[in-house]
């Protein structure tokens, strides 16, 4: 008999009650689904979205479409009446595939961009003997490691909110950016990071106390980029992000479905003297401009190469010091004064515009290992 998989279940406290004959139709046949297979050990928790995911160092899994999680977590006695008993590291196998591969979105056009995924096992592993080099930058809690730096631009100021490092307009504080006490030279750099459209922001490397160093872009907005480097005169862009909206019926009701389309601009590896560029229709397929993206950076080297992922794909990789931003974007000015390489710097997080006071930008989950330099 086929399995169905069950839609928008919400997991915030109601686990504990999902039941597979709530679905009115299957919407996707399991064995219709080509998706790759996985094994991978992370951790659950409740975000501030209120869906329940599973992160990984790799992905980010979205628990509010995946099939049967309800009864593998119980089995598992990782839930326990809708709540979460487990808290450390458990394995999920299984397999997922895009949600775009397997929907139709004019029927559930909420579902853009979450991976679907089927489970076929829920295991409690012991990481205790193989501890971690990972050090994490953000308690949860406070900004303790972290430092709020004038810089010559108007920006927001930053605060903890719901365990996510926010930036929030606020007349009363001075112009600030937010750059961690300690320094690093050669290291891996993962975070989650969730914004609403219309806000431009950058991740700077190697920063110096006043916020100059290595910028990448982390725009959401018209004409904006998402991972590749910048500075105030210019920037790399093989190609730009557009929002689009359209109003999609589900049953009675409408909703206004939320699309990222990219323009192809240049070619980044000729054009910018990029080392490697992903191609804007893979990019696209990673990236999720309305929910959160876990994005990783390795920065190694005295001249420092640059790897950038986002959700476990690798979208670009440059020299720091060869890379060319030719393209000027005079409205989405670049975190720093200058593109400024330096052998040793702080990790900082600078937003530059906010069209409305209601826009968010949320970091999470920010985590940095020392790496051996390849020099």
């Amino acid at each position: 008999m086929p399995r169905y998989l069950l839609t928008a279940v919400a997991l915030c406290g109601l686990l504990g009650a999902m039941n597979p004959a709530r679905a009115d139709k299957p919407l996707v046949w399991r064995n219709g689904i080509h998706g790759r297979e996985f094994s991978e050990v992370g951790r659950l928790y409740l975000g501030r979205d209120k869906l329940l995911h599973f992160r990984t160092n790799q992905r980010i899994y979205y628990f509010s479409h995946m099939y049967y999680i309800g009864d593998a977590l119980r089995k598992a006695q990782v839930v326990v009446d809708g709540k979460i008993v487990y808290d450390k590291p458990i394995r999920i196998s299984g397999n997922y595939s895009k949600a775009g591969a397997v929907y139709n979105f004019i029927e559930e056009p909420a579902l853009r961009g979450s991976q679907i995924v089927w489970i076929d096992g829920v295991e409690k592993v012991d990481l205790s003997a193989n501890p971690s080099k990972v050090t994490s930058l953000f308690d949860g809690e406070s900004l303790a490691g972290w430092s709020l730096v004038p810089l010559a631009s108007k920006m927001p100021a930053w605060k903890v909110v719901d365990q996510v490092i926010a930036s929030v307009d606020s007349p009363d504080r001075g112009e600030v950016t937010l750059l961690s006490e300690p320094s690093f030279s050669d290291f891996e750099l993962s975070f989650e990071y969730r914004s609403s459209w219309d806000v431009s922001a950058s991740l700077l490397l190697r920063a110096n106390q006043a916020g100059d160093g290595i910028a990448i872009s982390l725009d959401h907005m018209d004409d904006g980029i998402v991972g590749f480097p910048k500075s105030a005169t210019g920037a790399s862009r093989p190609y730009v992000v557009i929002e689009t909206r359209e109003q999609r019926g589900v049953g009675a009701t409408l909703h206004e479905h939320i699309q990222f389309d990219g323009i192809v601009n240049y070619d980044g590896v000729s054009e910018d003297n990029l080392l490697e560029c992903c191609k804007l229709t893979e990019f696209l397929n990673e990236w999720d401009g309305a929910y959160w993206n876990l994005v990783k950076v390795r920065c190694v080297g005295a001249d420092p190469e640059i790897t950038v992922w986002i959700n476990g794909f690798q979208i670009n990789r440059f020299k720091a010091s060869s890379v060319s931003m030719q393209q000027e974007k005079p409205d989405h000015l670049g975190a720093i004064k200058n593109f400024v390489v330096h052998p040793s710097g702080r990790i900082g997080f600078s937003v530059h515009s906010k069209r409305s006071v209601n826009t968010d930008f949320l970091l999470r989950e920010l985590r940095v290992t020392k790496v051996e330099s390849i020099d």
